[in-house]
């Protein structure tokens, strides 16, 4: 039995070989980044014997870290396909990987709804890609996630003719013509999240047609015929998060904003008309909302009548 576990170089192959028949791409990135995490952890913990008890020590440093309950289980998702692995290996017996297999998760308190940033955490977030035409578009994106509370599928639809201004009420709004559902509506934008827009499509030349069309890797060079995908805004969102150390995916922009705007004092039922949702319970949810009986506005409606003198 190997009580050592490998070097720092031999850390890609064991992480491979771990995710191998992981077909998301996405959750073989994720996999990927707890796996490498974990066998740093256990590096810096002077590489002792791995058992479960180690295992829960990582887990709990990432809760401490700020981590969610849901990412760290995806953590132990990751470390018990590597458990097989080192099984096979040698590196641990029958009995740890069985005991690794039966560790359990970080328990989830309510119903799972992603994380929020805060506007501190948001705004440092948009800001971060460079001026490059790449940063440009980037920064559009996140903003537009953000500020107008867009779904990446509604925003990789986009086009250049759904920014209009609307006179009568002196306000610049996202027509989503390709909302969940089919649902049409339009989302009112604020001048940041107009200023993005307006630099991304000027330093694009964009006149009409997709607002994010393919753009090559390599020369940055557009393809007016095809919009991004939305697993590129996926990858766009982790690229600026991970810097940051914020845990954030661009459904979690969608809601900070959402709550962000809530706490400033926007109207429940106008963020709900924002966001598309049909069901004012399921605003209630993404923004954390609960009744508050102290000042129900229920108490606010007067129409007993008078008892007679």
């Amino acid at each position: 039995m190997n009580s050592e576990l490998i070097v720092s170089s031999s850390y890609n192959d064991l992480i491979e070989s771990a995710l191998m028949g992981v077909t998301n791409r996405h959750t073989y990135r994720a996999y990927s980044r707890h796996l490498r995490d974990f066998l740093q952890y256990h590096e810096q913990q002077g590489q002792p014997p791995i058992t479960r008890t180690e295992i829960q020590g990582f887990m709990s440093s990432l809760i401490s870290a700020g981590k969610s309950p849901q990412s760290a289980n995806q953590a132990l998702s990751s470390i018990k396909r590597l458990a097989e692995v080192l099984l096979d290996l040698q590196y641990i017996d029958e009995t740890t990987a069985a005991r690794i297999e039966r560790t359990r998760g970080v328990r989830v308190l309510g119903r799972k709804t992603g994380n929020w940033l805060s506007e501190r955490q948001a705004a440092d977030l948009v800001n971060q890609p460079d001026d490059s035409l790449r940063g440009m578009r980037d920064q559009a994106i996140l903003a537009i996630a953000y500020g107008a509370a867009l779904r990446r599928s509604e925003i990789v639809n986009l086009k250049v003719e759904d920014v209009k201004y609307v006179a009568p009420k002196d306000t610049w709004v996202i027509q989503v013509l390709r909302g969940k559902h089919n649902r049409t509506r339009e989302a009112p934008i604020g001048e940041d999240t107009k200023y993005y827009i307006d630099r991304w499509i000027e330093a694009a030349g964009l006149e009409s047609g997709w607002i994010f069309p393919c753009m090559d890797r390599n020369t940055m060079e557009l393809d007016l015929a095809q919009h991004i995908h939305p697993a590129t805004i996926f990858e766009i969102v982790r690229k600026y998060a991970g810097p940051l150390g914020l845990d954030a995916a661009p459904h979690d922009l969608r809601r900070s904003g959402a709550k962000n705007m809530y706490e400033a004092g926007g109207d429940l039922i106008q963020i709900s008309a924002l966001l598309g949702h049909s069901d004012l319970k399921t605003t209630q949810t993404y923004l954390g909302v609960s009744i508050d009986y102290e000042n129900a506005p229920s108490k606010l409606l007067k129409f007993r009548k008078p008892a007679s003198a």
